[in-house]
């Protein structure tokens, strides 16, 4: 669920990012069907998943959210974590903002053409239009407010 802190760490690395992002839809052997530098992005997401899930940090934000959000608990905190990361200006700043890294990394994920994993495509054209139109909007939105229309 922690699209943004998986897209954040992998460096830049077209072939990481796109094993980094499709690593959730790939289960089992299929991981060999990718080129090597895509299946080092795979193992990075999942030793970036062990550490964080079992980070006491995690595993006490869990528990605060379990009695809400039970079984989603997990995927919760992942969320909460983009978050508070997308917050943080300064780690975008080498890319001009939050808007223009996100553009970036779903420019570098649209050239790998996943169309193959039906799963992960759906969703990430699915986040890459919502997103656009969701910061697009608000954007608009402020410049009205700002400047009194």
């Amino acid at each position: 669920m922690n699209f943004l802190a998986h897209a954040y760490l992998s460096f830049n690395q077209p072939g990481i990012l796109t094993g980094n992002m499709i690593s959730d839809f790939v289960k089992g052997r299929k991981k060999f069907d990718f080129t090597p530098m895509v299946q080092k992005g795979i193992a990075l997401h999942r030793a970036i998943d062990e550490f964080t899930d079992f980070h006491p940090v995690t595993q006490n934000a869990k528990v605060f959210f379990k009695k809400d959000y039970r079984l989603y608990s997990g995927a919760f905190v992942d969320v909460v974590y983009d978050h508070f990361l997308a917050l943080d200006k300064a780690q975008f700043a080498a890319y001009g903002g939050l808007l223009q890294f996100s553009q970036k990394v779903y420019d570098m994920l649209d050239s790998e053409q996943l169309n193959y994993l039906q799963n992960f495509y759906k969703c990430f054209h699915i986040c890459n239009n919502k997103i656009g139109c969701i910061i697009t909007n608000l954007q608009k939105e402020l410049k009205k407010a700002l400047l009194g229309w």
